[in-house]
């Protein structure tokens, strides 16, 4: 399933400590100073993209163009989150999704993980 999840662009778990230290050393405005990362998620394979999971909101950093020079960030707050959903893997899946829906947007923010490495409900 690696080669799968790594095609498919499904995020296992990283260090959230290292994650938010990363962040906070390459861009210091990114994150608020009384914000911690909690959870962190990289897309195997190539691991241009990543998410974290914050005390204030879900972050979303996906990596675009040759050599991963452009970043485009999409931050979602907690408190703007109208619904979610969760789509579980199947037997021949190899990604669980997690969707989230917020004010002011009817288009979903999507999340996929590795069913192997991520338990969707700790989330």
């Amino acid at each position: 399933m690696g080669l799968i999840d790594a095609l498919g662009g499904n995020s296992a778990g990283i260090d959230a400590s290292e994650a938010e230290a990363d962040q906070r050393q390459k861009y210091p405005l990114l994150l608020h100073k009384d914000e911690c990362v909690e959870m962190a998620f990289q897309v195997k394979g190539f691991g241009r993209d990543k998410s974290f999971m914050t005390t204030h909101r879900i972050l979303i950093k996906d990596g675009k163009g040759i050599g991963n020079k452009r970043r485009s960030y999409v931050s979602i707050p907690y408190n703007s989150i109208q619904c979610f959903s969760v789509e579980t893997a199947g037997m021949l899946d190899g990604d669980i999704e997690l969707k989230v829906w917020t004010d002011g947007n009817p288009l979903s923010q999507k999340i996929e993980f590795s069913k192997r490495e991520v338990n969707i409900w700790t989330i």
